[in-house]
């Protein structure tokens, strides 16, 4: 009987933790980009908002 190998797949920025989709993003996104969507997600009123801009901007 063979192991069945299961795929790994990203799913920081679909998940809940809004410190883990920001660190995702800063390896894809340039510093100065980086530190835009920081200062947006911060000033974004809720989670879902946060969350909204995470993946738009990524």
């Amino acid at each position: 009987m063979e192991k069945r190998i299961k795929p790994k797949a990203d799913f920081s920025l679909t998940l809940g933790c809004i410190p883990a989709m920001l660190r995702a993003a800063k390896n894809v996104l340039s510093e100065k980009q980086y530190k835009e969507l920081c200062n947006e997600v911060n000033k974004a009123d809720g989670y879902l908002e946060q969350k909204r801009i995470n993946i738009q901007l990524c």
